[in-house]
């Protein structure tokens, strides 16, 4: 992808997932259907969280790589 549109543009059509910064999704219009949770983890020197559609539950694969919750 060749945008943060066009990045947040698939994971509100529902096509995956993707770890990017919250401010780039807070403001922009898919702010509503997608939901932002933390990665939990080690203190980096980046927070990062993950990034998916609010009407499709999170896979059991998500949660053992991304250490949410």
């Amino acid at each position: 992808m060749s945008s943060v549109e066009g990045v947040l543009g698939c994971i509100a059509a529902g096509l995956g997932y993707t770890l990017i910064g919250t401010g780039m999704v807070k403001g922009s219009r898919y702010e509503l259907p997608l939901s932002v949770q933390p990665v939990m983890g080690p203190q980096l020197m980046f927070r990062f969280s993950l990034i998916y559609q609010k009407n499709i539950p999170l896979s059991n694969d998500i949660y053992a790589i991304s250490g949410l919750f």
